[in-house]
């Protein structure tokens, strides 16, 4: 039936009494409301109770009665977080139990992971009630650490509501540890090389902060050094370089150490190194220019140029000349001038020495023709 207010009735018992001579009677009956039904989302309803007493030829008296139904907020009973202390990018597991005498009620939690991830279920899909208890699991990911810190303390709060505003909340602490990069597979294109020449060096970078930006920094051994920020992992990165000179000064060859360095971006790292032999290029190309035919008496204006595939290098020159007695006399520039005082063939030889010992060379002869006299 309808009740006075128009509320659908949801429970009718029928009680037979037994037969009473007496004319008079009485009668008492117990009622367990599971709910405070039949509005949901309200923190009370008003249940009209009717009675209706009928005698076996027909006749029947009745009367309502408003009885208020409170909502009973649900209340925890256990809960954990574990593990209570993980490492960026693995999972906490929230687990609870409660209870609620309202057996009809439905549920909803809410969590606010302290990570900036607040997320709501129904608990048919994380969990079960039954009885006036329940249960709930649910899985988290901490993907990340706080960004520019190492380790990070989060504060987990959780909320149960019943379908009748009815509440219960707690809450528990999550330390998630930054963890370092991870760096594999460093690879040079080649062990060694030339100055002027290149290499490629590739990687494979990871991180477990699967938000960690990361940052590569290569020192080339060289007094070169690159960054370049790479974002996040996984990623496989690879760059060239190109080496002017055999660094250090004074070697015909050098050892070149690689220095490799990830950076997440909470300040962990993970270093590598790889080791390259950088050979140094003697000058080449000599060119001095062809033999000369000059007057004797003339000077002859003498240099040399050429090129060095190490452009970093600096030279030392050296000029031999020999005149046709067999006369030295040796210059220590570039361009080197000459007075042609004897006549016959001049030898001139130019050695070019590059800073890290290893030279070239190359000659040019002049003929000193007589002056004639008319």
């Amino acid at each position: 039936w309808q009740s006075a207010q128009g509320a659908q009735v949801l429970f009718v018992e029928t009680h037979a009494l037994p037969a009473n001579a007496s004319g008079h009677g009485s009668f008492s009956y117990d009622h367990t409301y599971l709910d405070d039904d039949p509005d949901t989302g309200t923190p009370a309803d008003i249940l009209p109770v009717k009675v209706t007493l009928k005698d076996d030829d027909t006749g029947e008296v009745s009367d309502t009665l408003d009885l208020t139904v409170n909502n009973v907020d649900p209340e925890f009973t256990s809960f954990s977080l574990a593990p209570d202390t993980l490492e960026e990018g693995g999972t906490v597991s929230l687990q609870a139990t409660f209870i609620d005498p309202g057996e009809g009620d439905t549920f909803t939690i809410e969590v606010d992971w302290g990570d900036g991830t607040q997320q709501s279920f129904s608990l048919d899909d994380v969990g079960s009630f039954s009885g006036g208890a329940g249960q709930f699991s649910i899985d988290h990911d901490y993907a990340d650490d706080e960004t520019g810190s190492g380790d990070d303390l989060y504060e987990v709060i959780w909320r149960l509501i019943d379908d009748d505003t009815g509440e219960a909340a707690d809450s528990g602490q999550v330390a998630v540890i930054n963890v370092a990069p991870t760096l594999e597979n460093l690879d040079l294109s080649d062990t060694v090389v030339d100055e002027g020449g290149s290499v490629t060096l590739s990687m494979d970078i990871d991180d477990k902060g699967v938000d960690d930006v990361l940052t590569v920094i290569i020192d080339w051994g060289d007094g070169n050094v690159d960054q370049a920020i790479l974002g996040t992992g996984p990623l496989s990165y690879l760059t060239s370089h190109v080496y002017l000179d055999d660094d250090p000064t004074g070697i015909s060859g050098a050892l070149a150490d690689i220095k490799v360095r990830v950076l997440d971006d909470d300040g962990d790292f993970v270093d590598a190194q790889a080791q390259l032999q950088v050979n140094n290029l003697p000058p080449e190309n000599l060119n001095a220019g062809p033999d000369l035919n000059q007057l004797t008496g003339s000077i002859a204006n003498l240099g040399v140029l050429f090129d060095d595939q190490g452009v970093l290098d600096t030279h030392d020159f050296e000029w031999t000349v020999v005149d046709p007695l067999g006369v030295s006399q040796t210059g220590n520039s570039q361009f080197f001038n000459v007075l042609l005082d004897e006549p016959g063939v001049w030898t001139a030889t130019v050695v070019v020495t590059d800073d890290d010992t290893d030279s070239a060379s190359t000659t040019v002869s002049i003929l000193a023709t007589p002056t004639i006299i008319p």
